[in-house]
């Protein structure tokens, strides 16, 4: 039984069992994870606001929904069943969003809107950091400028490691993420998009504490400023192998980027030592982003879907989850186009399909 096959055996239940998971609203969540994750649910704090005396959503956005019941004396259980009820009102279709691939802003706004993207997933040059107020303040009127486009950052910085084994260059690399981070803020961008071994063909200059502590300073730091760090699996090393990628993520705190191409190429997927769903299934609901195309071939990059059952098992299962923004991550036109025109029949098999059930109910 090939993957393709074992993913489509596994997909009704998974798609159950995870949906469940999804729409559990946690006492442990922040309020800043319930209100990320579930935007409807800043109508059900304010109305608690009245009985608490002040601002929750102000005051009280880095606590734990335990200590928020506490403190202002609510009702545990009511809490989550009136916030659950408003996280289940998802949008029925994910966001679709393209790269930067034009260097000029009004190109690529144009070229979004022309076809279709609802977002830009903005991959940040480190030739072209902006490295002066003047730049930033420039940077920042370009992204801008980009509006009512949602903007979300990705950082594919080559040998730029969180957990060098030299503490001068990890130190580095921490400094550079956390400008980045700063810079994200000043635009109101929630989401930033980082690497683990990019670059390097051995994880031997890396140390593991290292990167998990160093990550999860950044995950704090990202925090303060209303920013998610999400780790992205890879196509090898630690994030390319289910076991290690949820380690990390449980140990220091960050949310997910799946990219389905770099999870559908891995040698412990390829090789049947895990599943693409082992990728997901332990954190669920920390899956705010997913890169979409077919594979990644070395020295061809990142190939589109040739058909729709190339990849369809793949978007099922971020269907499933409610994974909202799906990066088309394809950097030449004729495969953006292709892969979008695969994406959009999925989604529209998907929404006639659920229509249709609702009408048979």
């Amino acid at each position: 039984m090939n993957i393709t096959q074992k993913i489509q055996k596994k997909r009704g239940n998974l798609g159950k069992a995870v949906l469940k998971k999804n729409n559990q609203i946690r006492p442990e969540m922040t309020v800043l994870d319930v209100l990320s994750r579930y935007r409807k649910t800043e109508e059900v704090f304010k109305l608690y606001d009245k009985q608490a005396g002040e601002c929750i959503c102000c005051q009280a956005l880095f606590e734990p929904l335990r200590k928020v019941a506490v403190t202002y004396g609510l009702n545990m259980e009511k809490l989550l069943t009136d916030l659950e009820a408003a996280a289940g009102q998802r949008p029925a279709t994910p966001k679709l969003a393209m790269c930067n691939f034009f260097s000029d802003t009004k190109k690529l706004k144009k070229f979004a809107h022309e076809y279709g993207f609802s977002g830009i997933d903005f991959s940040f040059d480190l030739k072209q950091l902006p490295g002066t107020p003047a730049q930033e303040s420039k940077w920042v009127k370009d992204i801008s400028a980009l509006g009512p486009l949602e903007v979300r950052y990705h950082c594919p910085f080559d040998r730029i490691d969180l957990g060098h084994d030299d503490p001068e260059k990890a130190k580095a690399a921490k400094d550079l993420f956390c400008r980045v981070i700063r810079l994200i803020s000043k635009v109101g961008g929630r989401y930033i998009t980082l690497h683990i071994g990019l670059g390097h063909d051995s994880t031997e200059p890396l140390s593991w504490e290292t990167t998990i502590n160093n990550l999860r300073r950044l995950v704090n730091y990202g925090r303060a400023m209303s920013v998610r760090v999400c780790l992205e699996n890879l196509v090898w090393g630690w994030t390319s192998k289910a076991n290690l990628f949820e380690k990390l993520i449980r140990r220091s705190g960050a949310d997910v980027t799946l990219d389905i191409g770099h999870a559908y190429a891995c040698e412990s997927v390829q090789s049947q030592q895990y599943t693409i769903e082992d990728f997901v299934t332990p954190h669920a609901d920390r899956v705010f982003n997913a890169h979409i195309y077919h594979t990644e071939i070395p020295g061809q990059g990142h190939i589109p879907p040739e058909k729709k059952e190339d990849i369809e098992d793949r978007l099922s299962l971020l269907k499933a989850i409610g994974c909202e923004w799906w990066v088309v991550e394809i950097r030449e036109v004729e495969g953006l186009l292709k892969t979008k025109k695969i994406v959009d029949e999925y989604l529209a098999q998907e929404n006639f399909s659920s229509k249709s059930r609702i009408i048979t109910l």
